[in-house]
Order: C-alpha cells, then structure tokens, then sequence
C-alpha cells in the first residue's frame, strides 16, 4: 500500500487528529503557507516554554507566534496556561497573537482575533481578514488573504495530506519498508515520529531476524538500526578491516564522534583485554596506541 492509497477516505479532520491539531487550524495553516511558505513551522518547542507546550504556528523571519483555539477549550487551568505561554512570548520578544473560535453564546476577548465558529469552517475569513490587517500593519506589508475554503478544498486536502505524510516514519525512514514486520498492527503511514516512545516491530532483510525498536532511538537519525545480528557481523569486519590496515600500512583508524565509531572502539577495546585473544604483535602495538590496555 502506497501512501495516496492509505489516503482514501480519511478527512481532514482525522489527519488533524493525528497530528494533534484541528480542521480549522489546518485551513489557517493552508492560507498562511501561501504568503509565508517555509518560514512556517508547526507545533514549534522552545526551551524556555513548559516542556509539554509549543506554539501552533511560528513565522521564523518575523519572530510571530500564531495560537488558535477552537471550542470547546473549557479546561480546568487553560486560561492560566494560555496567559502564561503569552507572557513567556512577550517577555523573549516574540510578537503574539491568538485567535480563537467562539460558540454563538462566548463574548469576543479582548486583545485577541475572534470569530465565531461553525462547523463548516467557512467563517474563518472574519479571523484571515483580521489576521492580514494586523500582519500588514505590523509588518509594513500588504497580505490579503483570498478566503474560499469551497473553492481550495483539494488544494487544503493535498496540503494537510503533505504536511502529515512528512511526519511520518514512512518519510523519515526511506528504508522503512523494507524493514518493516507483519506483526505491527498498523501501517507505516499510522505511526508518526512524534509517537517517541512506541514500540515497532521490524524484520531484518539481510538476515530474516525480527527484533523490537522504540522509535525514539532512532527517528532523529533518519535511519534504522539494524539487527544485533549483521550490527555486530558490520562492525566486526570494520575492525578487522582496521587492523589489517594497521599491519599492512601503519595506518591507524581514527575515531570521531559517530555511533558506529563509537561501536568499533568498544569491539577493539574488548579484544585488547580479552585474555582469549590470539592478537598479533602489530595488533597489540595498534591497541597500546589508541589508548587500550592489553593482556
């Protein structure tokens, strides 16, 4: 299954879901990326905010922060924590706004971009208009922001459908597939990188062994990490590579930072001190020089 076939079917509202986000926030997003484009980061973390919080849409270049609730945001404390987040913008600089969809019952708040919410969504022009106003005035700019949500449908599907198929594994790991086991319950395209903490099972294509991974191991890299199996047959033939190197031209490996270097380094260091080790003279003379301590 490709990921145009995984599509079918599924709203704007569940992609929304997923990423943790809404309908209306996404159409905001959509006409915002039109002037902005990849200045526009979602859901963007910064180290001085709480560690559970971000800012729903940054335009880097301008140092903004755009916040959108939508109803119903009844919770207990909410109004504390929006307050705090406000301050904590103000307090580095960062020009705020927010923009908040009402219920026909709520009073618009002052000091912030309100309209009032219908299912539909179509009434977010009242918010876009008010939004380019203050940006043009702001900014010394001219946004006017062409509001036909009818109009954009496919447009605004395509958009929250790229935007949600780059934040998954399926995008982050090109090799994902290839490695991916029939004992996961979903598809490659269901798990996103920000799911850190889940459980994946994957099956080696090298060797056919199945193992389990927690996606926060290796998402940030991009890449997977192979089985313990061909891991530790990969290294092993780095460092004999290394050594034969060593006894051939008298030319000692160099190690960075990388986590593979790391691995040989720890393979050489076990073989200087394994007691077992039949290690040529030149081996041990390597060993001594990279700092080992031979038996």
């Amino acid at each position: 299954m490709d990921f145009k076939e995984w599509c079918e079917g599924k709203s704007i509202e569940y992609l929304a879901r997923k990423l943790e986000s809404s309908k209306p926030e996404e159409i905001l997003g959509f006409y915002l990326s039109k002037f902005f484009g990849d200045e526009l980061e979602y859901h963007k973390k910064f180290d001085w905010l709480n560690s559970k919080s971000h800012i729903d849409i940054y335009v880097a270049s301008k140092n903004l922060a755009i916040e959108y609730d939508g109803p119903p945001h009844n919770i207990k404390g909410r109004e504390d924590f929006d307050k705090e987040k406000k301050s904590l913008c103000k307090r580095k600089g960062m020009e705020f706004i927010r923009i908040k969809g009402l219920k026909k019952d709520e009073s618009r708040t002052r000091g912030d971009i309100c309209y009032f919410y219908e299912n539909n969504c179509s009434n977010i022009v009242e918010a876009m208009d008010q939004l380019g106003d203050y940006i043009n005035k702001k900014y010394n700019l001219n946004i006017e922001f062409d509001v036909d949500i009818k109009r954009d449908e496919e447009e605004i599907m395509s958009y929250v459908r790229e935007k949600y198929y780059k934040q998954t594994i399926a995008y982050k790991w090109s090799e994902v597939k290839d490695y991916w086991s029939s004992e996961n319950e979903k598809s490659i395209f269901d798990v996103l990188c920000s799911d850190s903490k889940q459980k994946i099972n994957l099956m080696c294509p090298r060797c056919g062994e199945s193992y389990e991974r927690t996606m926060r191991n290796d998402y940030r890299k991009k890449s997977l990490h192979p089985c313990k199996t061909c891991e530790i047959s990969t290294i092993t033939a780095k460092v004999n590579e290394a050594i034969k190197q060593y006894e051939e031209q008298g030319i000692l490996i160099i190690f960075d930072e990388g986590l593979e270097s790391r691995r040989i380094y720890d393979q050489m260091a076990s073989r200087a001190l394994h007691p077992g080790a039949r290690n040529s003279e030149a081996e041990k003379e390597m060993y001594i020089k990279l700092g080992f301590e031979c038996r």
